[in-house]
């Protein structure tokens, strides 16, 4: 998952819990908001796409779909959600290729 650097002078992150802690990570939040078009749950992506949660999940995982870590919970980028519901996917297993003498008979 991508991370945004804490600042410029590398300051270690405020104590998880703290109003600091949740402060900072809503300015996250917004600021990755508004580069990537809106975050959004792994729910609404899949709906969006045409996929389940889990697979939205996969895809996110496997780093088809820009996610982020904050506040405890996966959000995932807008942008790439939209990118992925306009290419045109197959559905289902990929049929196998026979090779071989069994190919010819």
């Amino acid at each position: 998952m991508d991370e945004l650097p804490l600042n410029d002078e590398r300051k270690p992150a405020p104590r998880k819990g703290t109003v600091a802690w949740f402060t900072h990570e809503w300015s996250r939040f917004r600021t990755l908001s508004a580069q990537h078009g809106g975050l959004t749950t792994s729910l609404y992506a899949g709906i969006a796409i045409g996929v389940s949660r889990q697979r939205a999940d996969q895809l996110a995982a496997a780093g088809r779909i820009v996610s982020y870590d904050i506040l405890g919970k996966r959000y995932l980028a807008c942008d790439s959600v939209e990118d992925i519901a306009k290419q045109e996917r197959l559905t289902g297993r990929p049929r196998s290729v026979a090779t071989g003498s069994l190919a010819t008979a």
